[in-house]
């Protein structure tokens, strides 16, 4: 998609380019040994939506000023302000992740509020509730819409206080937040051809991989979208059981991010900065001090990316329980997978994203 505007939008055809697979990013899989050099490929191609991008103005919205005294003017321009002595501040816009979670679960609780079907003796319910606390969950003895909406919102506010305490300068820049399999392009032959144009000027080369459908970017942290491209290397998609063995070691971290460092760098040096690197406190280098601050915050947004996802399968689920003529009893067995094993489920995706945030959040706990 190129641009959107009020009743349509512009799109291009990628000639030979096929959705690229979990299989061909992992080296230990079907004896693939190109799994590495395609992680650096997207490297690079995120490095450059990241920091070769302009974000659209619509993006950005209203900034928000915070001034000193109280005697700020609002007639004349930021400078003038200073002048006077009235210190002005441009605060960057709210992290996608926090506006997604925040939108999401708000819909979630009109879903269950709205519904006539959704009360505590629904067996609608009790699914939902059990995909969002887990099957195994013996600490609940009531089914309550509150008590998932208030479950679902209270883990929003810890991490989003726990990434703001613990990472206060982490980098934004305008992110895809869905870089799944199917939105990865590949070459169709396979093959990588020379290509003269400026890496810097170009976010899908034709030797690199293509990144495709940005419905879900927005202003984010950098590490929240590799974080998330991480997540989904464990799958998931097609069966809605994403599977936690599958996501890339500390090694195949690293050999993604120096390649993304070192394409931001490039970007950076060759003096075209957007007003993506211009928000972004980018640190220099590839020392293993970078190194390790970025893969800590990774591990937050690891959480971040579960439990986000996670709510949106529910979300999904609430419709769809009512609008496509499930019966109760088949919705179970589909979650518990004794039907359907190999078909995608929202209600089975959104209780096992659930499922892989508590693990990482009670991995870190325990760090």
């Amino acid at each position: 998609m190129i641009g959107r505007f009020a009743n349509g939008r512009i799109e291009t055809f990628l000639e030979n380019r096929i959705p690229s697979t979990i299989s061909d990013y992992h080296v230990d899989t079907n004896n693939n040994s190109n799994g590495k050099e395609l992680m650096r490929g997207v490297a690079k191609c995120v490095a450059r939506l990241h920091y070769g991008f302009e974000i659209p103005h619509y993006y950005l919205g209203e900034p928000e000023r915070t001034c000193k005294q109280d005697e700020i003017s609002t007639v004349v321009s930021d400078e003038e302000n200073i002048k006077r002595g009235n210190e002005c501040a441009v605060l960057p816009p709210t992290p996608g992740l926090w506006n997604f979670l925040a939108l999401w679960i708000s819909e979630l609780e009109d879903a269950l509020s709205n519904n006539d079907g959704f009360d505590e003796n629904d067996g609608w319910l009790v699914l939902i509730h059990q995909a969002v606390f887990g099957t195994n969950n013996t600490k609940l003895n009531a089914i309550s819409k509150e008590d998932i909406i208030s479950y679902l919102q209270g883990e929003a506010a810890w991490l989003q206080t726990t990434v703001q305490t613990r990472y206060p300068d982490a980098a934004m820049a305008f992110t895809h937040n869905d870089l799944c399999m199917a939105n990865i392009l590949l070459d169709g032959n396979h093959q990588r051809q020379n290509d003269t144009i400026s890496a810097a000027t170009n976010i899908n080369n034709n030797k690199d991989p293509c990144i495709i459908d940005y419905e879900y970017g927005s202003v984010n942290y950098t590490m929240y979208d590799i974080a998330n491209f991480f997540c989904e290397l464990c799958g998931g998609n097609e069966n809605g059981v994403p599977d936690l063995n599958l996501y890339p070691d500390v090694e195949c971290q690293e050999i993604f991010l120096r390649e993304y460092i070192d394409e931001r760098n490039k970007i950076l040096q060759d003096g075209n900065k957007s007003i993506n690197s211009s928000m972004a406190n980018h640190q220099e280098g590839t020392t293993s001090i970078v190194l390790s601050e970025l893969l800590s915050q990774i591990a937050y947004f690891q959480m971040g990316s579960n439990l986000l996802w996670g709510v949106w399968g529910i979300l999904q689920a609430c419709g769809e329980m009512k609008e496509q003529g499930y019966c109760v009893e088949t919705a179970k067995l589909r979650l518990d997978r004794t039907m359907d094993v190999n078909s995608f489920d929202n209600l089975r995706y959104g209780m096992n994203r659930l499922r892989n945030y508590r693990v990482c959040k009670e991995n870190i706990e325990g760090l």
